[in-house]
């Protein structure tokens, strides 16, 4: 279920990084995937109902945030590390898509910081069907240095993105998709994955045809313990589609892990 979008969340523009603020009590922070914004948990903002604070963070190179860390997992964490110095408590991180990967680094290398994680739609250890769909990351590497040969490329991934539902991503938005990409291992986030130790709530959904639900269900063994919500319905942006349902199930388990 789809609940109003919040017509006047708190925005938090700063030269290095930026973020939406609703809700109160225990924070979440969420990351987004590729391509992508804040914009894409504003249906789960609406869902909060102040149960929780939902941090909405656009990650470097996206929304309205300069490259100013590496497109990697530890650029990602060095810039998450700076939006929590910010907030000034423990979280719950929370990842969709592509984002999982970046939250599941946070988590493993801060585990200090994290409370619990959530992952939505989340990567599994193995490409998916999306992933696959790409052109080789090989290649992409390679194109980089020849300027007509990564325009084809490029075109080749947006024209993928498109096909599968995305819209109205920038020429940055697809440029740092490519570099993330490039720059992720999943051998490097399979030994992420095993080292957590915080409760880990992860859902996806059934009829998902970017991230399989056989990858997901690979997954999930692997976590440590926690809720695990499977959705007939909802695709990729369980999120959106899904968000009251979410929310509730976000709270609950929030409830229980403080």
């Amino acid at each position: 279920m789809r609940p109003e979008i919040p017509t006047d969340p708190n925005r938090l523009i700063h030269p290095w990084g930026a973020w939406t603020d609703e809700g109160t009590g225990p924070v979440v922070l969420a990351v987004h995937g590729l391509p992508g914004s804040v914009r894409d948990f504003r249906y789960l903002g609406g869902a909060v109902r102040d149960r929780f604070r939902l941090i909405r963070v656009d990650m470097p190179g996206f929304g309205d945030v300069p490259q100013e860390y590496p497109p990697t997992s530890e650029g990602a964490t060095e810039y998450l590390d700076r939006v929590l110095d910010e907030i000034g408590e423990p979280v719950f991180i929370l990842g969709h898509s592509f984002g999982s990967t970046r939250a599941t680094a946070y988590a493993a290398a801060r585990p200090q910081k994290v409370r619990g994680l959530a992952l939505l739609a989340p990567f599994g250890i193995r490409p998916h069907a999306g992933y696959r769909a790409l052109p080789d990351m090989q290649r992409i590497r390679m194109a980089k240095d020849v300027p007509s040969d990564l325009s084809v490329v490029e075109e080749e991934i947006r024209t993928t993105f498109e096909s599968i539902g995305f819209r109205n991503f920038s020429d940055q938005d697809l440029h740092m998709t490519i570099e993330s990409l490039t720059n992720f291992d999943f051998g490097v986030y399979t030994d992420q994955i095993k080292s957590l130790t915080c409760s880990t709530f992860a859902a996806w959904a059934k009829d998902d045809r970017m991230i399989e639900s056989e990858i997901v269900e690979e997954l999930v063994p692997l976590l440590p313990g926690g809720p695990r919500i499977t959705f007939d319905q909802g695709g990729h942006n369980i999120q959106k589609f899904q968000a009251v349902e979410l929310a509730d199930a976000l709270a609950e388990w929030i409830q229980k892990t403080q």
